[in-house]
């Protein structure tokens, strides 16, 4: 058995079978054991796959994401989330544009 990310238990553990393992996947595990932050990490995500396969991201879009990501972060330690649902909301309503 292996741990799914280098010395984390976060994700607990997994088989070591050959089986595919897409970020959708591991989306899904993580929203298993820490419920509440799927929604920020595919908003990451659609932000990530624009850049990579359409283009540069708009500066501003990266802005909010540096942001969504601490606050990810700072509710994963302290238990925070308030302001997150606005910024996923700006993200994930922008048509292809970021």
């Amino acid at each position: 058995m292996s741990i799914f990310w280098t010395n984390s238990k976060f994700l607990g553990k997994i088989s070591t079978k050959r089986t595919r393992n897409t970020r959708s996947i591991r989306i899904d595990r993580l929203e298993k054991l820490k419920p509440g932050h799927d929604k920020t990490i595919k908003a990451l995500k659609r932000v990530g796959d624009f850049g990579t396969h359409q283009g540069k991201a708009k500066f501003d879009t990266l802005l909010k994401c540096y942001e969504l990501l601490e606050a990810a972060l700072a509710d994963i330690v302290d238990g925070k989330k308030a302001h997150l649902d606005k910024l996923i909301a700006d993200i994930m309503g922008a048509e292809g544009d970021f």
